[in-house]
C-alpha cells in the first residue's frame, strides 16, 4: 500500500509539471511573437537562446536545484520579459548568499514572476516593479516575489487557499500558482506552499515556503542574481 502510495504521488507530482511546462512555453514564444513584430533581431536572438536554456532545464536533467541554480534560469526568463516590455519592468533579487544551497524544485520560480508580469505589472502605467526577496526561519526558506501590479482579488486568495481535492479550487487565470501549490504539498506536505496576499500599498506578494533540505533526498524523505 505505501509502494502504491508513493507511485500515485510521483505521478501527480509528473502531471503537475507537465502542466507547468508548457504553460511557460506559450507565454514565452508570446514574448518572442511581440519582438518579431518590434523587428529586434538580435533581441530575439538572445531571447531564443535564453529559452531554450530554460527549456533543456525543464524537460531533462534533475527535477531539484540549488536555489543559485534556480536563479540562473530566473534570470534568463527575466531578460525575456523586460525585453518583451521594452524595459518597462524594473527587476530587483535580494537572496542571502546563506540561502543558495538549499534545494528547491525547478520550475518554482518562473510561473510567479510570470504571474507578477501578466496579472501585476503588465498593466501598470508607469514603471512596473518586481522583487525577489529570500529569507530563513528554523526549518524552512521563505521566497517572496512582490510587484505594484493590481494585487489579486478576494476570490482567487480564498480558492488558492482551498483544500486541493476541493472542486472549487479552480482559479484558471493563475493554474500557476495552483499547480505549484499542488506541487509542494504533494512532495513536501501541507505545512509548505504558496501564499498570497496583497500589499497595503498596492501589490501584491506571493510567499513559497519551502523545507531547508542542503542534500538531494527522495520525495518521501522530507525530501546571484
Amino acid at each position: 500500500v505505501y509502494s502504491k502510495e508513493l507511485l500515485r504521488k510521483e505521478a501527480e507530482i509528473q502531471a503537475f509539471q507537465a502542466q507547468i511546462n508548457p504553460h511557460f512555453l506559450y507565454n514565452t514564444l508570446d514574448c518572442i511573437n511581440g519582438l518579431v513584430e518590434l523587428k529586434q533581431p538580435e533581441a530575439i536572438k538572445k531571447t531564443v537562446t535564453s529559452l531554450a536554456s530554460i527549456m533543456r532545464m525543464s524537460i531533462k536533467g534533475k527535477e531539484i536545484l540549488t536555489l543559485r541554480e534556480n536563479l540562473q534560469f530566473v534570470e534568463q526568463y527575466m531578460y525575456i520579459e523586460r525585453t518583451r516590455y521594452q524595459n518597462k519592468i524594473l527587476f530587483l533579487c535580494e537572496i542571502p548568499e546563506s540561502m543558495m544551497d538549499y534545494l528547491v524544485p525547478k520550475l518554482i520560480l518562473q510561473p510567479l514572476l510570470e504571474n507578477a508580469v501578466i496579472h501585476g505589472v503588465s498593466e501598470v502605467l508607469g514603471q512596473g516593479m518586481i522583487g525577489l526577496f529570500g529569507e530563513e526561519e528554523e526549518n524552512a526558506i521563505l521566497l517572496h516575489v512582490k510587484d505594484n501590479g493590481k494585487g489579486f482579488s478576494e476570490e482567487v486568495i480564498r480558492q488558492l487557499e482551498q483544500p486541493q481535492g476541493d472542486a472549487i479550487c479552480r482559479p484558471q487565470n493563475h493554474i500557476g500558482l495552483r499547480n505549484i501549490q499542488a506541487r509542494i504539498q504533494l512532495m513536501y506536505g501541507t505545512g509548505y506552499g504558496v501564499r498570497i496576499r496583497n500589499l497595503p500599498k498596492g501589490g501584491s506578494c506571493v510567499t513559497v515556503r519551502l523545507p531547508k533540505i542542503l542534500k538531494e533526498e527522495s520525495i518521501g524523505e522530507n525530501s546571484h542574481c
